[in-house]
């Protein structure tokens, strides 16, 4: 509750003299290391897919798989542009958070949150859906000719496996990401809201005096 209170304190004082704060305790320690995991969260998962991109890359160039039908590189270069584009889409929400200014005043610090929280929401509507299905398709243009003249049964097995685990990809592992984001953006947002109306029912008393 110190930094609660240090929190009210700068945000009490003049416009002018908040403008200079540089590096107080404006959050509470859970918000401020929720702001921290939320921005860990992005720039890991950015690099990572940089990573993986850069792997399956390496392949294409390298693995001398040998493939016989253009087809097969062409999925192999959906998947490292899928990976880009997450991560380039990851970064951007690195940098709205960063962007946050947290010496604002509760009103103005509130209304960045919320209108993150509002993108993030946007966000997770389409591009979950969307990167999940193109990925699939990846998928299945790859199998093609990897799993082509195979018995019935081993292929039948891969697609199986594959299908399971992007089912339990996106509706376990991705849901369960998304609600430990969404309940980090709200345990900010509602301590915000909480500072805010400390401070309204505070202002008619501190102007008695």
């Amino acid at each position: 509750m110190q930094d609660f209170e240090a929190l009210k304190k700068i945000w009490q004082q003049k416009p002018e003299l908040v403008k200079r704060v540089s590096g107080p305790k404006e959050l509470s320690s859970t918000s401020k290391r929720n702001k921290k995991l939320l921005q860990y969260a992005q720039l890991v998962g950015g690099a990572g897919q940089v990573i993986v991109s850069a792997f399956i890359s390496w392949m294409m160039v390298f693995g001398n798989f040998g493939f016989r039908f253009w087809y097969t590189y062409l999925s192999m270069g959906m998947v490292v542009l899928l990976c880009l584009l997450q991560a380039g889409y990851m970064l951007y929400t690195y940098t709205k958070i960063r962007a946050i200014d947290d010496s604002l005043p509760p009103a103005e610090h509130l209304r960045q949150w919320e209108q993150y929280y509002a993108l993030r929401q946007q966000q997770i509507t389409f591009q979950g859906p969307v990167f999940t299905v193109l990925l699939s398709i990846a998928l299945g243009i790859y199998y093609i000719e990897i799993l082509s003249g195979r018995p019935f049964l081993p292929v039948l097995l891969v697609v199986l496996v594959t299908i399971a685990w992007i089912l339990f990809a996106y509706f376990y592992l991705g849901k369960k990401s998304i609600r430990k984001e969404t309940n980090r953006l709200q345990s900010i947002i509602h301590e915000l809201q909480a500072v805010e109306r400390q401070l309204e029912e505070e202002e008619p008393s501190g102007l008695d005096q």
